[in-house]
């Protein structure tokens, strides 16, 4: 029995749970959506970290904290790579198809947890450079 209220899914039979609708994508098409998936969850992982880590930043680990700085730029073009390899994968996938991958509240929210990780770092540099001639 088709249950109308949920995109094209069926009920289980025997258990009143709802499986969801079948997928739209070739093989290979979800083979490549669970990558990028996974690709943009790594790097967003890896920033999420190096905000954290800035969250807590002292002068015995602001040296180390500049490296993942420097490697937080790189994450961020990174991000972007993947997120352009998505948009072109929305594009191959099936007219009507409700398996394209969002894009916009994922860079905003990578961005926010960008600007947060400068902003703490930058904040405690300019807390940590004593007044001019002191």
């Amino acid at each position: 029995m088709t249950n109308r209220n949920n995109a094209g899914g069926q009920d289980a039979p025997g258990t009143g749970r709802h499986l969801p609708p079948p997928s739209s994508l070739t093989s290979e098409l979800a083979a490549e959506k669970r990558t990028l998936i996974r690709k943009r969850e790594r790097i967003y992982g890896l920033v999420n970290a190096i905000y954290d880590d800035s969250i807590i930043l002292v002068a015995k680990t602001a040296p180390v904290f500049k490296a993942k700085y420097e490697r937080m730029q790189k994450l961020q073009s990174d991000f972007d790579l993947v997120q352009n390899e998505i948009l072109f994968f929305n594009e191959r996938i099936p007219p009507g198809s409700t398996e394209a991958l969002k894009t916009d509240q994922e860079q905003k929210s990578f961005n926010s947890l960008v600007d947060a990780a400068n902003f703490n770092y930058f904040k405690f540099l300019k807390a940590d450079t004593p007044p001019p001639g002191a």
